[in-house]
């Protein structure tokens, strides 16, 4: 397998020219290097167990990097399918804002599906869930992410699919115009990765000696989105299926359909890093408020909304095998970006471009189903005990519950 794979990979460097040659073998090189050792950000070293949990991870990423790669980057999307496939990265923000990161934080990606989460969040906050729903649903498809398939209301089955996307893409800020409803999608994810120009300067001063300033990304790939737009007719036909069946509630213009189809294709180019991406799930994880800059991006009954359908829907056909051997509300994106939350705690983000037959990154499958089994974050797992008293009593003290359970003192 691994000769296969080195023969793969002579073919592909002997297609390059010379420049683009040293520049692969240039990149190889800088990946393994940047997962021998990992970039504890401020705070980080005060806290034993996120040290250990950093150390751990660095050895997972280290192996996986070693082993054969399976799976390709996506082949329908020119610009995507370019990319270097050995690229890989991990980065892991608390809801009280620490943060490690394992590989390059110097890697751009586009966020492609992962956006979904962010993009109903937007909508509940703009229209209120009562109304998002009267327009997508809440239950997993079945189906493929970019099927044209519609649930027993005439509406797309949840807003992780990309019928259920570009519905609620075209709730946030309907009457806007063109560039003014992106510059508002892509500023409200800034300010939750936004530090002042004062407070960097103040870290970067409080950092330790092995303590590193993990810059912060959100950005947009021109490239990538007008490769998506040439390649991108499936979703043309989706938007006007959508149109067509009335899921908006309304017959809308052609004008109104390519205009909101844009908006969601946008979406999916915004840039980002690694450091990033992890506190975009991080701010999930904290009820939609950024572990870093404090600002609210969406309502926390929205918030745990999206972790639901995170949940049952993230990781598209794969959810229901996802559930039960990660048990973590997460969601993938074409570009090898899958991101994770464990509620309360942290967010996880993790980038490899090979995806598998479902479109899910093959790696970020091996690094979650390893993480959880390793530092049980199934969030079932959490719930579980020998004794029903114990389960009680867990989620009295995490839910706030006020009364004591009668059989506290109960034993087999």
């Amino acid at each position: 397998m691994i000769k296969k794979q080195m023969r793969n990979l002579t073919k592909q460097i002997k297609k390059l020219s010379y420049k683009k040659q040293q520049n692969f073998i240039t990149e190889l090189i800088e990946v393994e290097e940047s997962l021998s050792e990992v970039k504890l950000g401020y705070g980080c070293t005060e806290d034993q167990d996120l040290v250990n949990l950093s150390n751990h991870i660095r050895q997972k990423m280290q192996e996986i990097y070693h082993q054969p790669i399976t799976g390709k980057n996506a082949q329908y999307i020119p610009q995507l399918k370019q990319v270097q496939p050995d690229l890989l990265c991990c980065s892991v923000c608390t809801v009280d804002g620490k943060q490690f990161t394992v590989g390059s934080d110097q890697i751009y990606f586009t966020l492609q599906s992962t956006i979904k989460p962010f993009l109903y969040l937007m909508a509940c906050k703009e229209q209120g869930s009562k109304v998002v729903h009267r327009h997508v649903g809440r239950e997993p498809s079945g189906q493929a992410f970019n099927s044209f398939v519609l649930n027993r209301e005439n509406i797309p089955y949840n807003p992780m699919i990309n019928a259920g996307a570009i519905t609620t893409a075209s709730l946030i800020k309907p009457y806007l115009r063109g560039q003014q409803r992106f510059n508002y999608l892509v500023n409200k994810l800034k300010e939750s990765c936004y530090r002042t120009p004062e407070e960097k300067k103040a870290i970067k001063k409080q950092l330790k000696p092995e303590e590193s300033y993990l810059p912060l990304k959100i950005g947009f790939d021109y490239s990538t989105f007008m490769s998506e737009k040439e390649s991108s007719s499936r979703n043309t036909a989706l938007a006007h299926f959508l149109n067509g069946e009335g899921v908006n509630g309304e017959h809308l213009t052609h004008d109104q359909v390519n205009q909101n189809l844009n908006l969601y294709t946008e979406a999916c180019c915004i840039q980002t890093n690694i450091n990033s991406a992890a506190v975009m799930a991080a701010t999930i994880a904290n009820g939609g408020v950024s572990p870093v800059s404090g600002l609210r991006f969406g309502e926390q009954q929205h918030a745990n909304s999206a972790i639901q359908l995170m949940f049952s829907c993230g990781m598209y056909d794969y959810s229901g095998n996802w559930a039960c051997t990660v048990g973590l509300p997460s969601k993938s994106g074409v570009s090898g970006l899958v991101l994770a939350v464990v509620p309360k705690v942290m967010g996880i983000a993790f980038f490899s471009p090979p995806l598998d037959e479902l479109g899910n990154s093959t790696r970020a499958v091996e690094f979650y189903e390893w993480l959880a089994q390793e530092f049980k974050f199934n969030i079932f797992q959490a719930l579980m005990s020998e004794k029903a008293s114990e389960t009680f009593e867990y989620w009295r003290v995490r839910s706030g519950y006020p009364y004591e359970y009668p059989g506290s003192d109960y034993d087999e």
